[in-house]
């Protein structure tokens, strides 16, 4: 998704207000925070969001997306919750930012009715190509490229990668009946780490452009129509090998590769209390 025009001037992607304050730089790239609604992005010169060829992607995020032995207990977790906020028989799914398509497969073969949406033609070659559960086309033409509603709609590490989250939630409001739910996952700001480690927080990224707290994503939603029914902060199985190459490339700017294979293998939960898991209900139109 390319930067669009209000990424690149002095204005709040959110709210559209001019009154935005510097915050810091990191690895080149400028942060700011809107003092009106406190949503705090990056304005990077190039999207990286926009790949055009997979190995253009760092290894980290490739290790991330192909298969390991942390995604069944991830993903066993994740199915847990939201059928805890929703009753998924016989309702229709929508996984945005589908990356692999992992999850997507994993509700399927518990027989949800799920397709998942991935905008990026490297990753859509790569992993999903060929089969007909996954989608390749801008988020912003999926009402006329689907002819159909959602009940559910699950955001997972998307809205963050996004410089216009705003208009995310219009497209998916137009596609979900009223009663329909969204699940985002989210890496919130105004929490313990990202006060502790300030711009050395590791959510600050090249690749990340917009930072919302929980309060302003509550705002949002509602702002859309919807309400909010439940939240956690959620933790995670992962490889050990995954979270040296995660340290390694956005603490020290260093690739890694051939860790060992007892890395790949072992895995580890970790909760760091600033990854938000919400679900929200729509109950009006916006």
């Amino acid at each position: 998704m390319a930067l669009d025009r209000l990424a690149t001037e002095t204005g709040c992607p959110l709210c559209l207000s001019v009154d935005t304050s510097s915050l810091f730089v990191k690895d080149t790239i400028r942060y700011y925070k809107c003092r009106h609604c406190t949503f705090r992005f990056s304005r990077p010169e190039v999207n990286l969001n926009d790949q055009t060829d997979i190995e253009s992607y760092e290894e980290a995020y490739i290790n991330y997306l192909e298969a390991n032995p942390s995604d069944r207990h991830n993903f066993n977790s994740l199915l847990a919750w939201i059928s805890r906020q929703v009753n998924l028989s016989g309702k229709k799914l929508l996984d945005i930012g589908c990356g692999s398509g992992k999850f997507v497969n994993f509700l399927r073969e518990n027989r949800i009715d799920a397709v998942g949406l991935e905008p990026s033609k490297p990753l859509f070659d790569r992993y999903l190509k060929g089969n007909s559960h996954f989608y390749n086309f801008p988020l912003q033409s999926l009402a006329t490229k689907v002819q159909s509603q959602f009940d559910v709609v699950t955001l997972c590490d998307v809205l963050e990668h996004v410089p216009q989250p705003r208009s995310v939630l219009e497209i998916i409001s137009d596609i979900q009946p009223i009663g329909g739910h969204v699940i985002i996952e989210i890496p919130v700001c105004g929490t313990l780490p990202s006060i502790i480690l300030g711009k050395y927080w590791h959510f600050y990224n090249k690749y990340h452009l917009s930072y919302f707290s929980k309060a302003g994503l509550i705002r949002l939603l509602r702002e859309h129509g919807y309400t909010l029914c439940s939240f956690s902060y959620r933790g995670k199985y992962f490889q050990l090998s995954y979270i040296l190459k995660y340290i390694l490339y956005f603490v020290f700017g260093k690739n890694r590769s051939g860790l060992g294979a007892f890395l790949e293998r072992k895995c580890i939960f970790l909760n760091t209390y600033d990854l938000l898991l919400a679900c929200f209900e729509k109950v009006s139109e916006r």
